[in-house]
């Protein structure tokens, strides 16, 4: 028997968002076969810069491209997920628009339960989805306009279909309470937890069954909905949110080619779609160039954009070194302060956990300075893992250090390596050769005579002279490290020592550009030409000049 105590400091009467979801839904009701004008009005609003789910599907091979086919319950999903008030009312507003609705935008958002913004589809990606999920959504999306949906057969029969779709479950009573909220109940957990309801398995009996013992309780759905999810409107969002019993995830920042092009990398679209390409595919890219050419930054832009946002949580880093080893990397036993040693895993590891647990999300693991460490002893076993077409749950193996009973281990197929690899450094040895195979390997090269790192610069308001002057000495540096025979191009001097932060350079002058010729610059030529010092006598009087 399911019981509510009485909370009557919540009005409600403030729903003006009903109507409004209403009249959408029963437009859309005829758009199933219009689903590529629905994706290209949301990409329209991401691209002028609405804050909107992410679009892009996936294959087999990892490769991105934009949705094909979507869902009224995924359309709807679009303004009912974590958020801004505002945002969301933004998006309202061009939907409004777009369909020539009559009803008046929300002054609300009372009681509607909220997607997690990484989980706001109703279908899993292509690789995962079968041909007629997509269908599937729509068939119960209109039949739930039929008389008493809850007693018609086709209506129940499309409910418990579609729950056999990757990606939906729970989800499809909220999109449900959505588009008719005095008829279906949301059996989300904050819903859930409020109403006392233990949902172990949804099909559409239990649903049936929960929504008639929920009904002898004479409250609304958008009442008991509010009860349990609180305000959310412009008067008093600001104190609901302290309110909640859940937590709203923030929406990320989206990320793709053209904010890694205007962010500085020096690349054409061309090779950045190449190297990302080659990412995709390979699963494992190692980026190797000269002192200064902007591995590390590259990196991390490239693993932005293959997430398509900005998600710290999905990126880690490491450095590795010649004391790192595999019990840093994978597992082995610590001290656990009272005398004994513990097994406890590595930062791989853990790493490859996460992906594991969130398979339809990219992750990325950058290495840096990864041919410093002895690569065969910190991967071990995992070696043969890295491979693209040996990943995923087939390929698990045991790993040396185990618990007894424990599963085996794997590397997910959404799990990205990126190695940063300095090729000036004498000191290290070549990768071997059974390591080097599994990666793709991107040469970055100096951009001082790249028209892109020219046009930064001078956008950025750097004076004109100025650019000339680094583009000028440092080419003509370049040019003498390559012709020599014991250096070559693997030691030139990469532009990223001339790129400051922020995006005003006018201040900048002839002064910044000697302090960093001899601070950081010419220290360096020293140690190539440690037994030439007259040649770096003469260069640095070439470059100071």
């Amino acid at each position: 028997m399911i019981h509510l105590k009485n909370k009557s400091s919540y009005s409600t009467n403030q729903f003006t968002w009903i109507p409004f979801y209403q009249e959408l839904a029963k437009e859309l009701v005829n758009w199933e076969n219009r689903q590529d004008e629905l994706i290209s009005f949301l990409e329209t609003l991401r691209k002028d810069g609405h804050v909107v789910t992410p679009l892009n599907d996936k294959d087999k091979n990892g490769s991105r491209f934009l949705l094909k086919e979507i869902d009224p319950f995924t359309f709807f999903g679009v303004f009912n997920r974590g958020i801004g008030f505002e945002q969301r009312v933004n998006i309202l507003s061009k939907i409004k628009q777009f369909f020539k609705l009559k009803s008046d935008l929300p002054e609300d958002f009372n009681g509607i339960p909220i997607l997690n913004n990484l989980k706001s589809w109703f279908f899993s990606y292509k690789v995962s989805r079968t041909k007629n999920d997509v269908s599937k959504l729509w068939q119960v999306f209109q039949l739930s306009f039929e008389k008493n949906p809850l007693k018609n057969k086709k209506f129940v029969k499309a409910f418990d279909e579609a729950l056999k779709i990757k990606g939906t479950s729970v989800n499809l009573t909220m999109g449900l309470f959505w588009i008719n909220p005095y008829t279906f109940l949301s059996l989300d957990s904050t819903n859930c937890r409020h109403l006392k309801i233990s949902v172990k398995r949804v099909n559409a009996k239990f649903y049936v069954e929960t929504i008639e013992q929920v009904t002898a309780l004479k409250k609304s759905f958008p009442e008991i909905s509010l009860e349990a999810w609180g305000y959310e409107n412009e008067r008093s969002r600001m104190i609901a949110e302290t309110k909640r019993a859940y937590k709203t995830q923030k929406a990320k920042t989206p990320y793709g080619i053209e904010n890694l092009i205007s962010d500085g990398v020096f690349l054409t679209e061309s090779e950045i779609t190449e190297i990302l390409e080659r990412l995709k595919t390979k699963k494992a890219l190692i980026l190797q160039g000269s002192p200064g050419v902007g591995k590390t930054f590259l990196a991390k832009k490239l693993g932005y954009a293959l997430m398509q946002e900005i998600d710290l949580e999905r990126l880690e880093m490491v450095q590795f070194h010649q004391s790192y080893s595999y019990d840093d990397f994978v597992r082995g036993y610590r001290p656990d302060g009272n005398g004994s040693f513990n097994l406890k895993n590595g930062v791989f590891y853990e790493f490859c956990q996460k992906a594991v647990d969130n398979p339809d999300q990219e992750y990325v693991f950058i290495i840096d300075e990864i041919n410093r460490g002895n690569l065969s002893q910190i991967f071990g076993e995992l070696l043969m893992l890295i491979e693209s077409d040996k990943r995923g749950l087939e390929h698990s193996i045991s790993l040396v250090y185990h618990n007894k009973n424990e599963n085996k281990f794997y590397i997910p197929s959404n799990l990205y390596i990126i190695g940063l690899m300095n090729l000036a450094d004498r000191s290290l040895a070549m990768v071997d050769y059974a390591l080097r195979r599994r990666f793709a390997f991107c040469t970055l090269h100096p951009q001082y005579e790249s028209q892109i790192f020219k046009n930064w610069l001078i956008e950025r308001k750097m004076n004109p002279q100025l650019v000339d002057l680094i583009i000028k000495r440092l080419s003509s540096l370049n040019q003498k490290i390559k012709e020599d025979n014991l250096l070559g191009e693997n030691y030139q001097i990469g532009h990223s020592f001339f790129c400051p932060k922020g995006d005003d350079f006018s201040s900048l002058n002839e002064d910044w550009y000697k302090s960093i010729i001899k601070t950081e610059i010419i220290p360096l030529l020293k140690e190539y030409w440690f037994d030439n010092p007259k040649k770096a006598e003469d260069i640095e009087r070439e470059l100071l000049s």
